[in-house]
């Protein structure tokens, strides 16, 4: 299309990096539009920098009074030109933009929100399940003082009065020995350290949950259709809500017609290695996979012995967390196909 920019009147402000004004105005110029340097009632296209559109420059008031002025970006001159064609205005619209920008940033604090509650549902559960497994914080409550009275008769007074009386005029009693001194120590110390509740856990847990989302709490399942028999063996490692957090490993198995079994594998209060390692060593024993390997099941149909059948773990759906490996040291069976002794 010959001359894209004529009938256009064509203003600019602010900095547009290597692009002069000088070239602004000969391309212009070049394409049958009309430069100005002024805002008038001629003026039909205001190109504006992002700057200059934020801070509302002198120019962009004067534009912003005319309804017909189109405040755009450097990029409609630019794509009109190598179109050789005149651009739809709205797409390079300052307030368009901005319009969209707020639409993204509302769109982005409502998923914040509904991403905080949805956490805030999953640390619910963790806790739930950890007073459940681990029964932390379930110290006995403290009985509450009994109230006092802040006054008294004139009765109560008196009898008091008389028996400071008394016991002023008896005679001292003897100053007690060392080494009764040091029994009442002795006893005082047995008394703190056998003090009931001192070895209950006072400390609350929720299950661990790694950067990515993904919480360290999982089933796995193990079908006999001969038998119509459904095994499910849940592992899960917890986690401190306290600073600096320490952890523990939790493992619970049910069968059909049985009492679920339960056993908390690595005790409270273990460092995270020691935790992580725990639950690493339970899901490779029972689906002949390491943690890292999960993903792969064929590997374990091609690790599992004769009459040898492994459970299995079902990872989250496409789109979910699925969780990282974190930095630790875990040896791998010697070849892809080959059997571990430490899978059998």
């Amino acid at each position: 299309m010959k001359n894209p920019l004529s009938k256009y009147t064509i203003v600019a402000t602010g900095d547009f990096g290597s692009h002069s004004y000088g070239d602004m105005k000969r391309w212009v110029e070049n394409n049958g539009g009309t430069w100005a340097t002024s805002v008038t009632a001629r003026t039909t296209h205001l190109i504006c920098s992002k700057e200059h559109w934020k801070k509302k420059a002198p120019l962009v008031k004067a534009a912003q009074r005319d309804p017909d002025i189109k405040i755009v970006t450097f990029d409609w001159l630019e794509d009109s030109l190598l179109k050789s064609t005149h651009k739809r205005e709205k797409p390079y619209m300052w307030k368009t933009i901005e319009k969209a920008r707020l639409k993204e940033k509302k769109e982005i604090r409502a998923k914040e929100r509904k991403q905080a509650k949805h956490d805030v549902a999953k640390f619910g559960r963790g806790c739930k399940s950890a007073m459940s497994d681990l029964q932390s914080g379930t110290s006995k409550a403290r009985s509450k003082p009994t109230s006092t009275s802040w006054f008294s008769s004139s009765l109560d007074a008196l009898q008091r009065a008389r028996a400071e009386r008394a016991t002023a005029d008896a005679p001292a009693p003897p100053m007690p020995t060392q080494k009764s001194s040091s029994i009442s120590h002795q006893q005082a110390q047995s008394d703190f350290h056998t003090a009931p509740g001192a070895d209950e856990p006072t400390d609350l847990y929720h299950i661990y949950m790694d950067s990515t989302g993904f919480e360290y709490d999982i089933t796995l399942t193990r079908i006999d259709l001969t038998n119509n028999r459904n095994e499910r063996y849940h592992l899960r490692l917890y986690e401190s809500h306290t600073e600096p957090h320490t952890y523990c490993t939790h493992i619970r198995l049910s069968k059909p017609s049985e009492l679920p079994k339960t056993q908390l594998l690595v005790p409270l209060a273990s460092p995270f290695s020691t935790a992580f390692r725990g639950f690493c060593n339970v899901f490779r024993k029972r689906t002949l996979l390491l943690w890292d390997e999960r993903f792969e099941r064929r590997l374990a149909m091609s690790r599992k012995l004769p009459g040898q059948e492994p459970y299995v773990y079902l990872p989250p759906p496409a789109g979910e967390p699925r969780g990282v490996l974190p930095e630790m040291a875990l040896t791998k069976p010697h070849g892809d196909n080959g059997v571990c002794e430490d899978f059998i």
